[in-house]
């Protein structure tokens, strides 16, 4: 334990996304976290995207396409109290670590997880829920700690924002490799807590999930292919179901599969003629013999990990820069300069209409707000508000520092002036 804080190891996979593992890796590199390891499992394409952390970083070449085992991979490198997971195309907040860290402090936590957002950097992608033997999502109540149902549920986790005690993890032989990619973590809930393990909602530990395309997955998050989602159902049923209940929660499965499918069809992401044929993949899949689990998944290597090898901390610095639009090219300027020196930059840019906010990462290391002055960024406030262009600013700097921190004296200026003179943090329009 560091500074009240146990130490971290973050653990990233990646496949064939290098863009994308680059902006994750960025984030990450920003942490506030002052004891945090990264950890980078990647194929020989993700490499150069990490070339530059040579040496600072743990990295492991791994190029088969089953996130199990190359979570396990990482694990067996990773020497921290707590190892976490991000996918690569995510980013996370820069109180992301410290706050998915803090709730192992209580030993009775063995897992956390923490909110995802969407592609538009504000809207809930995904929120805590428990999930049943069945392997389908159960209601939460609200709480941030939570010990095993009597019904045989557990909280789930879910994969790109999750953590667990490294060595309640290794005791149960980390991930199983028959999830490639599905339901991996959740069979990983459901055998620690029949330990008794007990889960902790980390509601400001944040993370962005851009959902990016893969081999089963296109562009628009529509499925390609649904075999390795059917041979994961009927592997976790295997695992955790009764036998007697095992043909309806199979169908309960398919159905919610289907259900999506119509959902993008609706949307136009896919054609609804290849419903059909999809569904035909999950069947394909779920016929797959489940194999049953090897009696011990646990691996030897895991119990003798490198040595922790912490990430420089950053600075501890937040700056906060805002204009309107037709500045962008001199706000970008200053916060590319700021971002070089490290820590946290945050810039607004506000156009004088009402359009919904969105919010990105973008290199080197900015978190990038759009959107009109008088329109929403929490879709569930109203859809146009009238508002100054400083109480607007103060209001996101506010909805956002939890997960991103309180502005620091050179941000707190930059508010202060806005405040005062009602106007741009540089300059007017000419």
């Amino acid at each position: 334990m560091i500074a009240g804080l146990p130490t971290l190891s973050v653990i990233v996979v990646s496949r064939q996304r290098p863009e994308h593992l680059r902006l994750c890796v960025e984030s990450l590199a920003r942490q506030t976290h002052g004891a945090l390891e990264l950890i980078v499992v990647t194929d020989p394409a993700g490499e150069p995207s990490v070339e530059h952390l040579r040496g600072r970083i743990k990295l492991a070449r791994f190029d088969v396409a089953n996130i199990s085992e190359a979570r396990n991979t990482g694990l067996a490198l990773a020497a921290g109290d707590v190892v976490a997971f991000i996918d690569d195309d995510a980013v996370a907040e820069p109180l992301w670590a410290e706050r998915l860290a803090a709730p192992f402090a209580d030993p009775r936590v063995s897992c956390a997880t923490g909110p995802v957002l969407g592609r538009n950097g504000i809207s809930p992608q995904w929120t805590p829920v428990r999930v049943g033997r069945d392997g389908l999502d159960l209601p939460l109540k609200d709480g941030v700690l939570f010990g095993p149902g009597s019904d045989g549920s557990a909280v789930k986790t879910v994969g790109t924002n999750c953590a667990f005690r490294r060595a309640d993890l290794v005791a149960i032989g980390g991930f199983d490799p028959a999830f490639r990619y599905y339901l991996d973590e959740t069979d990983v809930n459901q055998r620690l807590a029949r330990l008794g393990a007990y889960t902790a909602i980390a509601k400001d530990a944040v993370v962005h999930h851009a959902a990016a395309a893969n081999a089963t997955r296109t562009q628009s998050r529509a499925p390609a292919d649904l075999g390795p989602v059917g041979a994961s159902v009927a592997a976790f049923l295997a695992r955790h179901c009764e036998p007697k209940e095992r043909e309806g929660a199979l169908a309960a499965h398919r159905a919610l599969q289907e259900s999506r499918l119509r959902a993008h069809a609706a949307a136009r992401r896919l054609r609804r003629r290849d419903i059909a044929a999809l569904l035909e993949t999950f069947d394909r899949g779920a016929a797959e013999p489940a194999q049953s689990p090897a009696p011990n998944l646990r691996a030897s290597r895991m119990d003798a990990p490198p040595p922790f090898t912490p990430l420089p901390p950053p600075p501890l610095t937040h700056t906060v820069l805002a204009g309107r639009t037709w500045q962008i090219r001199a706000l970008m300027a200053k916060a590319k300069a700021a971002a070089k020196a490290g820590g946290t930059v945050s810039l607004y840019v506000f156009s004088p209409t009402g359009r919904p906010h969105s919010v990105r990462f973008v290199r080197p290391g900015i978190w990038l707000q759009r959107g009109g002055l008088f329109g929403r960024s929490d879709r569930d406030t109203p859809r146009l508000r009238l508002v100054s262009f400083p109480e607007r600013l103060s209001a996101e700097v506010a909805r956002t520092e939890a997960v991103r921190g309180t502005p620091t004296s050179a941000g707190d200026a930059a508010l202060r002036r806005i405040s005062l003179k009602s106007q741009d943090t540089v300059g007017t329009r000419a």
